[in-house]
């Protein structure tokens, strides 16, 4: 143990004009870990981070659990990115079954209030703005998708609501849009619902 070194490469605790913090140092390319054990179990809880391609590991149970790998992305059941149509999402949950390939928001309030999914747009460009959006901005979708025997880069069917009109503070006019595939790679609007609240059928046969 090293207390306030800035010398030895076995640093765990360093005190210098930045702060004070913890510190663990391995050669190049190796792992640090911080291992949580008992007399009947070693290494049931660990959290490793990987200096060769710097993600960060998370164990339970004697397996890993959760990985947060270079680029960001926070990974559930799997250890790497998957491209979905076309988009590596930041959050990505892979199960092998119904309970883990699936997740939850519950709202346990004694009250009227339920729980909220919320998809939203804005054009400043960067994280905590509030740019107004503009007419024709799609403002979110929810899709749906399978495997076609090759990858998972096309949407079977979606859902888009998107800016109808010039927003203004307090006034944003949107529509919501239903598309469906009928075999090809490009899903069609089938179902508008217009701001006024009318229904227009688009493309139907």
């Amino acid at each position: 143990l090293h207390v306030l070194s800035t010398t030895n490469p076995a640093i765990l605790a360093r005190n210098d004009s930045g702060g004070t913090g913890i510190r663990m140092q391995t050669d190049a390319g190796s792992a640090c870990s911080l291992s949580f054990s008992d007399t009947d179990a070693h290494n049931q809880g660990l959290i490793l981070y990987h200096h060769s391609d710097d993600r960060m590991q998370f164990n339970i149970a004697g397996s890993e659990r959760l990985r947060i790998n270079s680029s960001g992305n926070l990974l559930i059941g799997t250890t790497s990115s998957r491209s979905i149509n076309s988009h590596v999402p930041r959050l990505q949950i892979s199960g092998t079954d119904y309970s883990t390939s699936t997740f939850s928001i519950i709202n346990n309030t004694n009250d009227n209030n339920g729980a909220y999914l919320f998809l939203m747009k804005q054009r400043s460009g960067s994280p905590g703005g509030s740019t107004v959006v503009q007419n024709g901005d799609i403002l979110g979708q929810i899709r749906f998708g399978g495997a076609d025997g090759t990858d998972m880069e096309n949407p079977a069917a979606y859902i888009e609501a998107k800016v109808d009109g010039s927003p203004a503070s307090n006034d944003m006019p949107a529509r919501i849009s239903f598309y469906t595939n009928s075999g090809t790679t490009a899903p069609g609007e089938r179902l508008r619902i217009e701001p006024t609240g009318a229904a227009t059928f688009v493309g139907a046969t």
